[in-house]
């Protein structure tokens, strides 16, 4: 079926019956629909109105720089807090075997049993 887009008024031919717009009319509905329902329904922390913010907002100014200072501190306590673990020298462990009264392999094959 031919018809023209009811927006934009450009000719679409072999369309379904159903279909009213354009293909870029019917994204820039979409987008606007869309920046809407986000409007409506505000931050989605504090629930302050989005009404400047790009269509993909779904924080406030105020609600995304704080989450972005708090995921910024919890990274650099999580690498303050991160202890790096020594590994043990192969001389280190011969000694432990020794005292221990076994060789290295044994002792080491009994240490991964544990």
């Amino acid at each position: 079926m031919d018809k023209p887009c009811e927006q934009c008024g450009v000719m679409l031919y072999g369309v379904h019956p159903s279909r009213r717009f354009c293909q870029k009319c019917s994204d820039q509905r979409n987008l606007a629909r869309m920046a809407e329902r986000r409007r409506e329904r505000g931050c989605r922390v504090c629930g302050a109105s989005l009404e400047n913010e790009p269509p993909q907002a779904e924080l406030c100014e105020t609600c995304r720089r704080a989450s972005r200072l708090k995921s910024a501190a919890n990274a650099t306590a999580a690498k303050r807090n991160r202890k790096r673990k020594r590994r043990e020298t192969i001389g280190s462990i011969n000694e432990k075997a020794r005292s221990a009264g076994l060789s290295y392999g044994k002792y080491m094959a009994g240490r991964a049993r544990q």
